[in-house]
């Protein structure tokens, strides 16, 4: 058995330009493999491609080409209906915590899920930007879970500007124009 749990092969995405014209290369053939027990920090420059990667690997926004593997399965190689089975046949919790730290973003309320051990079920944990509303403290609490949750054998990763946080990752991923640099 592997411990290879994200497996990212030649992503891309593109969205159509402001205007109608043209349109804009989110991702460009993007390729990452994450194993068990890795906290990885993708950064780079706003709208260089890293929210919209997490969200593919996520399977909330399909791509345009390329494969998300999770532990093995091809997430776009299953139908709508199929691939939601997958989801909440097992990964049901990290996608609700996924919503829960890129859309709430309530600072306690965040801190108060991840501390009680909300994520105590999943396997894979996304996370964009889940330091930007917090202050020192409960940021401090938020890393420490999540780099804990990566030692016990979890995955995470991370969306990131705060620079505090890559204190706590054991891998960096830069982005920029949509590919990996």
């Amino acid at each position: 058995m592997t411990d290879m749990i994200l497996e990212i092969e030649n992503l891309k995405k593109s969205y159509p330009a402001k205007g109608g014209r043209g349109e804009v290369r989110a991702l460009c053939g993007v390729s990452l493999s994450v194993s068990k027990g890795e906290f990885v920090a993708l950064h780079g420059p706003s709208g260089c491609g890293k929210s919209t990667l997490l969200l593919a690997v996520g399977g909330l926004l399909k791509p345009d080409a390329g494969s998300v593997k999770i532990n093995g399965q091809n997430l776009y190689a299953l139908n709508n209906s199929r691939r939601a089975q997958f989801r909440a046949g097992h990964l049901g919790f990290v996608f609700q915590q996924f919503h829960l730290v890129h859309i709430l973003m309530l600072g306690n309320v965040m801190v108060t899920e991840i501390a009680t051990g909300r994520t105590a079920d999943a396997s894979l944990l996304f996370a964009d930007e889940p330091t930007g509303n917090l202050d020192r403290e409960n940021a401090r609490v938020v890393l420490s879970y999540m780099k804990e949750f990566a030692e016990n054998g979890g995955v995470v990763v991370m969306v990131t500007h705060d620079d505090r946080a890559l204190a706590y990752v054991s891998r960096q991923v830069s982005l920029a124009d949509g590919v990996i640099s």
